[in-house]
């Protein structure tokens, strides 16, 4: 009886048995296809730990189904690692099993040291050009993982933000897609804003169009706009965008004032 149980138990192996490959060496973050095969439920799962993450242990993954590969993301930080096939059920053991290296990335970025507020900045990069990399504009010394406005780096090389119209310090960074973590670094100067002058006749007809004339930076989106005396800053009402040049009209309100 002990013979046959054995036998039952070891042909149950058998048939489960996987095998998993992938490269031995990876570029740190990089999208990597995996191979794998044998028997199995639509239920187990693949995954990618670090080499002495204990049985049983994952974070994401993806389940095998019946394919023959899936494509996972190689960790961002540098090191050991294991691409694990773990069964559907708990304590989800481990049915195969391939180690690999992730090796550290660089990236470059050049650009000008200084622009003109609310213009572009136009760069160049180098880089892995991972799924999901991007650049993006921060105050210099923001802390790791922040960012603002940016572009994704699968837009290729050169690509060009739009900078805000604060003046002082700021950096470009090359940040990876998962971690946010900085591969590459330029720093740069916001200018102050430039003067600005408008002319325009002190009275006019209710309801009627006026003209006026202007000077300024005519960033692509400066507008010129009409409010009642004594309006907080930043608020508007009707205007009109100087990249439409001078002299511009706008039509006075209904109401006298």
């Amino acid at each position: 009886m002990a013979r046959i149980l054995f036998a039952l138990i070891f042909s149950a192996l058998i048939l489960h048995a996987q095998s998993v490959q992938v490269a031995s060496t990876l570029k740190a973050g990089q999208d990597v296809e995996v191979q794998f095969s044998g028997a199995q439920t639509p239920r187990d799962f693949i995954c990618i730990v670090a080499k002495d993450t204990p049985e049983g242990k994952y974070t994401s993954y993806q389940y095998t189904g019946k394919k023959s590969s899936v494509t996972l993301q190689a960790p961002e930080e540098p090191g050991e690692y294991e691409v694990r096939v773990l069964s559907a059920t708990s304590p989800y053991p481990t049915l195969a099993r391939s180690a690999f290296t992730a090796t550290p990335v660089t990236a470059s970025l050049k650009a000008a040291s200084s622009v003109d507020p609310g213009t572009d900045i136009e760069f160049t990069w180098e880089g892995p050009n991972n799924r999901k990399d991007f650049i993006t504009i921060v105050k210099k010394g923001a802390p790791e993982k922040k960012y603002g406005t940016y572009v994704y780096v699968r837009g290729g090389s050169p690509q060009k933000i739009r900078v805000g119209e604060e003046p002082g310090d700021w950096e470009l960074r090359y940040l990876t897609g998962v971690e946010r973590r900085t591969l590459a670094s330029h720093p740069f100067t916001i200018g102050a804003l430039a003067a600005a002058t408008i002319a325009a006749p002190a009275n006019v007809k209710a309801g009627a169009d006026f003209t006026f004339t202007w000077t300024g930076p005519s960033n692509t989106k400066d507008f010129i706009t009409l409010v009642p005396k004594g309006t907080p800053e930043r608020k508007y009402e009707r205007y009109v965008y100087a990249r439409g040049g001078s002299p511009a009209s706008l039509r006075a309100p209904d109401e006298a004032g």
